[in-house]
């Protein structure tokens, strides 16, 4: 039996900077240890599945998410969380699926 793993997280870098002003735990001496395994959708991700016996995980953005910023640029952001998500899905067909961000 195959263990899917659904919306698991993930932050796009460009995403994270731009919406820096409404998390609430940005700045706190932890969680840059948090995002950068957020950002993380290669050996480091792969390597926790393993261990935890997931083959695969169903991969979505975490909040807060281009949504919280004007059309304009939230509409470039989503296109570049989107496409580094289908980059790591394309890198790991058989262990990465993505929700698209909106």
């Amino acid at each position: 039996m195959r263990v899917i793993a659904i919306e698991e997280a993930f932050t796009c870098p460009a995403v994270r900077q731009a919406t820096d002003r409404f998390a609430l735990f940005r700045g706190q001496a932890h969680w840059r240890a948090i995002e950068e395994r957020l950002e993380d959708l290669g050996e480091t991700r792969l390597a926790d599945m393993d261990a935890a016996g997931i083959d695969v995980q169903v991969i979505s953005h975490t909040p807060p998410g281009p949504e919280s910023l004007e059309p304009a640029q939230a509409r470039i952001l989503a296109l570049e969380a989107n496409d580094v998500l289908a980059r790591a899905v394309a890198a790991h067909p058989d262990r990465f699926a993505g929700f698209a961000a909106l």
